[in-house]
């Protein structure tokens, strides 16, 4: 099955955010994106792992549209370009546990 691969442009303990290459913010009446209209961010679950990973999820492009039957489902890939909160350290950096270095930050 065909799919969809995006980066993830942000990940925090409950979502996962990036720019829909499908999805426009403005349309014109036929239909069609207006020039100057942007990428949709859309969000899904990231399950609280911070990791750098690929997750496989389903659009929710179309959801509105009478073709559902083109939907394609999107890999997302979560990279070191992903910005993440600013005070988890990665498994390369030092602890394992993330939650735990937020608590002794504290």
């Amino acid at each position: 099955m065909n799919c969809l691969d995006v980066e993830a442009s942000e990940i925090d303990y409950i979502h996962i955010k990036f720019k829909c290459p499908i999805c426009r913010t403005k349309y014109k009446k036929n239909g069609e994106p207006y020039a100057r209209s942007k990428p949709v961010v859309h969000l899904h679950g990231s399950n609280g792992n911070l990791s750098n990973r690929v997750e496989h999820r389903t659009a929710h492009c179309g959801w509105n549209n009478k073709d559902r039957i083109n939907i394609i489902p999107f890999n997302i890939h979560i990279t070191k370009n992903t910005k993440r909160p600013f005070n988890y350290i990665s498994e390369n950096e030092g602890s394992s546990e993330p939650e735990l270095e937020l608590l002794i930050n504290h």
